[in-house]
């Protein structure tokens, strides 16, 4: 049943825990997520609790850090509205689990409403990883203000996409980008290659319609 919650991805947002110290996934030596890697949970809005996969075929249990509480008030409102479905509590001291059968995990959302916003995202995205803070110098960034200032703010934005794109392509740099989690510009900045990047967007400048 490995990586079981993947099942779920386009209903709800399925998320991965990273590691505290990188602030990443777990990561083989070519940058590849580990490929044991299955640490994943559904984040629900009651109680700021979790869904997670109990590694027994399709037994899912909602967990309640530090809110045993709350846990034991969820699963009374859970026998209360479904009399006839698998439930198990578990009393582990400050934390509270509810355990369920994944069958019924619409009946289960009415009550802890796991969430669905971003639910279309792949819990592997960048885009679930917290953003590298790197910032371009005022100087080094006001050579490309200058080549584009006459460009109206749509053209500016298409600009900026497309000449960053034909780069970092030209440069067989965008599967290193990606895994930098930096945007095209500030990869483009920290590789060193602003110079020649200012060079190509005055080139291409001069195509803008």
């Amino acid at each position: 049943m490995f990586r079981y919650l993947e099942k779920y991805t386009g209903i709800y947002r399925v998320l991965g825990y990273l590691d505290l110290n990188t602030n990443d996934f777990p990561r083989t030596d070519n940058g590849d997520i580990d490929p044991s890697y299955e640490d994943l949970y559904i984040p629900c809005y009651r109680g700021k609790s979790v869904i997670k996969h109990t590694y027994e075929k399709d037994i899912l249990v909602i967990c309640f850090y530090g809110k045993n509480s709350t846990a034991k008030n969820v699963y009374k409102e859970l026998k209360d509205k479904y009399k006839k479905i698998y439930l198990e509590y578990e009393d582990c001291g400050e934390d509270g689990l509810i355990y369920f059968n994944a069958d019924d995990i619409k009946k289960i959302a009415t009550i802890v409403r796991p969430k669905t916003s971003g639910a279309s995202i792949k819990w592997n995205s960048n885009k679930n990883l917290p953003k590298v803070s790197y910032d371009i110098p005022k100087e080094d960034n006001d050579k490309l203000v200058t080549i584009t200032k006459n460009l109206s703010k749509l053209q500016k934005m298409h600009f900026g996409k497309a000449v960053s794109s034909l780069f970092l392509t030209s440069k067989n740099l965008k599967e290193e980008q990606k895994q930098s989690r930096l945007t095209p510009k500030q990869f483009i900045h920290s590789k060193g290659l602003w110079e020649e990047y200012i060079k190509l967007a005055k080139k291409e400048v001069k195509n803008v319609n």
